[in-house]
């Protein structure tokens, strides 16, 4: 669990103050008691009381939120993700996040911190592309009913994907000013959809196979790389990630 405090004066909201799970692997049950392997999948149901300024993301479709009998100063977000689940595909993040409902498919939420809503509008816009160009390369439909992308300050890496969420880097936010950004931006993101598919919903069986996923993961983003950028671009990355 990674907790972000940024420096300055005034009170934790104000500093926007947040916290959210970041997935090494084997590390699901230091935050919380579990089971963590692949090969135990199951159903959850998940309660998180927090200060009422607050908002928490987590995996699956939150059912409702409620303040506490005793003061309205706590509310608790309930959760419940109802395909069967292994515990390192579960994540959560809570802070004060402005929140994005996406124009053009309304089953994706995108969250990030105080005064970054332009940048995540801007940022965000091509989603729905990704998502559409998946579904009709695999012909299936997207597994969950719902997709979340949190944006958090010092992420252990840029994009960590979980059931029906992700968890990404502020830095990967930009103004339509920022041309070059938006390449790796787009891809990183595509990313992160593409391992809904595959990583979440189809999840390996131990740890030691968890390089098929990901090598699927990669070309499916590949492709989608190749159809948004050109022949070029999918080429260029191509040739970083044999270099790496």
């Amino acid at each position: 669990m990674q907790f972000v405090v940024p420096e300055g004066e005034g009170s934790l909201q104000e500093r926007a103050a947040h916290c959210f799970t970041y997935g090494w692997h084997n590390s699901a049950r230091l935050w919380f008691p579990c089971i963590d392997t692949f090969c135990d999948p199951c159903t959850w149901k998940m309660e998180f009381t927090v200060d009422s300024y607050l908002t928490v993301v987590a995996p699956g479709d939150l059912v409702e939120v409620v303040f506490t009998p005793e003061s309205t100063k706590k509310k608790t977000f309930h959760y419940s993700l109802t395909i069967p689940t292994s515990a390192p595909n579960i994540a959560v993040a809570i802070g004060p996040f402005e929140i994005l409902v996406d124009p053009n498919m309304h089953e994706v939420t995108h969250f990030c911190l105080p005064q970054l809503l332009l940048q995540l509008k801007q940022s965000t816009s091509f989603l729905h592309e990704a998502f559409e160009f998946y579904e009709e390369l695999l012909s299936t439909r997207y597994p969950y009913s719902c997709y979340k992308q949190v944006f958090v300050a010092e992420a252990y890496e840029e994009v960590c994907a979980y059931s029906s969420m992700s968890i990404l880097s502020t830095s990967l936010l930009h103004t339509r000013h920022i041309i070059e950004q938006a390449y790796m931006s787009r891809r990183l993101m595509a990313s992160a959809v593409a391992s809904q598919f595959f990583g979440a919903f189809i999840s390996p069986l131990s740890w030691s196979d968890v390089w098929l996923p990901l090598g699927i993961t990669s070309y499916l983003t590949g492709q989608y790389s190749r159809k948004a950028f050109g022949n070029n671009e999918y080429r260029y990355h191509l040739m970083q990630d044999l270099e790496e």
